[in-house]
Order: C-alpha cells, then sequence, then structure tokens
C-alpha cells in the first residue's frame, strides 16, 4: 500500500492525542460494511493496536 496511507498511533480517544506509544499506522488492508461503509484497517508497527478509519469516497472527480 502507499506510505501516504501511513498514520501515527497518537489518540487512546479520538482526538486526545494521549497515547505515548507513538507508532507508525500501517495500513493493512480496506474493509467494507453496509452500515459504515469503507474503512481502511491501520495495525501499529509498535504495539500491535488496530483501528478503523472511514474513508470518504468522491465519485464526482472532474479532471
Amino acid at each position: 500500500m502507499p506510505h501516504c496511507l501511513y498514520s501515527k498511533h497518537l489518540d487512546i480517544v479520538p482526538g486526545d492525542r494521549a497515547n505515548p506509544c507513538k507508532g507508525l499506522m500501517k495500513p493493512i488492508t480496506i474493509d467494507y460494511s453496509s452500515k459504515k461503509g469503507y474503512q481502511l484497517v491501520h495495525s501499529c508497527t509498535k504495539c500491535g493496536h488496530l483501528s478503523r478509519n472511514k474513508v470518504a469516497v468522491d465519485c464526482t472527480h472532474e479532471d
């Protein structure tokens, strides 16, 4: 997967920036749920924590 999809393990609760790990979150797969849509699944390269983030799907791109 492209490096631009990497993240950093910062939050315990979304937005708090309180996690001491600070490891790189590697994108490992994309998942689809009928309730939540597409989600990018990350795995922390330092502690192994898994997290999911909703993906914004833009189907109206114009050149």
